[in-house]
């Protein structure tokens, strides 16, 4: 499922299939606050509390909605296992990344 709305996030919460490290990047970044997840360190593999998919990064990355937006600063996540290709093509950042 890609994630587009923030009705595709709601599906995915309600399914019980965010992820903790999810959670806490969506939260984080609705607050304009980055996103250390444990040590920070890279880890060598999936994990709920470090996976993250791709597809949501990208919507956060862009600006999220009306209704999940990321602050301006943009979304700053370290120590995460992205799951999937991250693709950033023909997109525009909103803040840093």
């Amino acid at each position: 499922m890609m994630i587009r709305t923030h009705d595709d996030i709601q599906r995915l919460r309600e399914a019980g299939k965010l992820t903790t490290a999810e959670e806490t990047l969506i939260k984080n970044c609705r607050a304009g606050e980055p996103t250390v997840l444990e040590d920070g360190k890279l880890p060598a593999g999936p994990s709920d509390a470090r996976s993250v998919r791709a597809d949501l990064l990208r919507y956060l990355i862009c600006g999220g909605c009306e209704t999940c937006p990321t602050q301006d600063v943009g979304v700053g996540l370290v120590g995460a296992y992205v799951m999937g290709t991250l693709d950033l093509d023909f997109t525009t950042a909103k803040g840093a990344t």
